[in-house]
């Protein structure tokens, strides 16, 4: 049986936890949002008024009753870090940096 050692698990998470810290660093400094960084809603600074549309927003609150508070928090930014992408409105490039006009 081949697959991934618990220490080898340990690895990637830790990996993907530093990637997570860079990128939300970038986020943070581009949003003037230092003091809430590590963890924070990241469409709260760039679009305060967005809403997901009712369905979606009703579908992502079924799914994560049963989850923990922070679990609940970070996928909910996450869906409306999304939705704000697919309506073009972050006014930052991918790298967090914001963009000139």
């Amino acid at each position: 049986m081949t697959g991934t050692t618990p220490s080898g698990h340990a690895q990637s998470r830790r990996l993907l936890m530093h990637e997570y810290l860079r990128r939300s660093a970038l986020w943070a400094q581009a949003c003037g949002a230092e003091d809430a960084w590590p963890f924070f809603d990241v469409t709260e600074y760039l679009d305060a008024r967005l809403q997901l549309p009712s369905e979606l927003a009703a579908e992502l609150d079924q799914l994560l009753t049963k989850a923990a508070y922070g679990a609940r928090k970070t996928c909910g930014a996450g869906v409306r870090l999304a939705e704000l992408r697919a309506q073009g409105n972050t006014g930052l490039e991918e790298s967090g940096r914001r963009r000139t006009r």
